[in-house]
């Protein structure tokens, strides 16, 4: 049953103190990558009154969408990544990414993977370095500068982010965890750390979210903010319970070493998964 009268929040406000819109558009399709359809997607979603875009890979694309739409740099929320292949340089990194949108400043930055990918690919391992935590820290450093407004991680688990904040040289929490979840993985234990260390974990939930489509119906959907009944939540909630349902439904997943993603082990992020991406019971 839903409720015909919306009550849930349009925004969140982070601990850095900046608002972030509760439903962004993220931009990434995959292996496509640049093109026309990025560039005609941000220009609709933005018609349609999205103010919050989220890329990575994708960026020159998403600039020049920006700049055909009209809309003022002042009312956008741009969120954009630090890929595994750069951790080495986050501030190099970010200043390419600001020259492919062709902004000053970006609103967040994000930590892509804990896992730093060298040029064959081959992922840096956990005792290598730089390990997450050491890029953790020169972001901090990149915050500095004023080219983005907050900085924040994606796709970690408690473990990684216990480590990371118990840190001695970590001064900054991180304002945003993005990471994947949904009834079949909705991330119930992760969701109340992050929200008891003032992470927001990106709308009833408490959560942003950042759904991807090039087919404007389907934008028109996805920014509408419905809250479900109390019932209806208890059931997605639970459903994660049923035989074989407690899962991950991304491709990222490989089936090396019993179970890993860009050649670090389930047990390496910290996650609970038992070969392809199924929870462990």
């Amino acid at each position: 049953m839903l409720d015909p009268k919306p009550r849930l929040p349009r925004d969140f406000r982070l601990n850095n103190g900046d608002v972030i819109p509760a439903i962004g558009v993220g931009c990434w399709m995959g292996k496509q990558g640049e093109g026309d359809h990025v560039i005609s997607m941000v220009k609709t979603a933005l018609v349609l009154g999205y103010r919050h875009i989220d890329t990575v890979s994708d960026e020159a694309s998403v600039g020049q969408g920006i700049r055909e739409s009209g809309v003022p740099r002042s009312e956008l929320y741009i969120t954009t990544k630090l890929a595994s292949e750069d951790h080495w340089d986050p501030m190099s990194a970010l200043e390419t990414s600001l020259a492919k949108l062709g902004l000053d400043y970006v609103d967040l930055y994000l930590m892509h993977w804990p896992m730093a990918l060298r040029a064959d690919g081959s992922a840096v391992q956990p005792n290598e370095t730089p390990t997450y935590i050491e890029t953790w820290h020169a972001m901090q450093e990149v915050l500095k500068t004023g080219k983005t407004r907050a900085i924040g991680v994606s796709n970690l688990s408690q473990r990684l982010l216990s480590d990371l904040l118990a840190h001695p040289k970590t001064t900054i929490v991180p304002a945003v965890n993005q990471v994947e979840a949904h009834p079949c993985l909705p991330q119930h234990e992760l969701r109340k750390f992050c929200r008891d260390k003032g992470i927001l974990l990106g709308v009833q939930r408490g959560t942003a979210v950042v759904p991807k489509s090039v087919r404007e119906e389907r934008l028109i959907q996805n920014s509408s903010v419905i809250e479900l009944s109390q019932d209806d939540m208890q059931l997605l909630d639970r459903l994660h319970l049923k035989q074989g349902m407690h899962r991950s439904v991304c491709g990222f997943h490989s089936l090396e070493s019993g179970g890993s993603c860009f050649g670090w082990t389930y047990e390496q992020l910290g996650w609970g998964f038992c070969s392809g991406g199924i929870m462990r019971q």
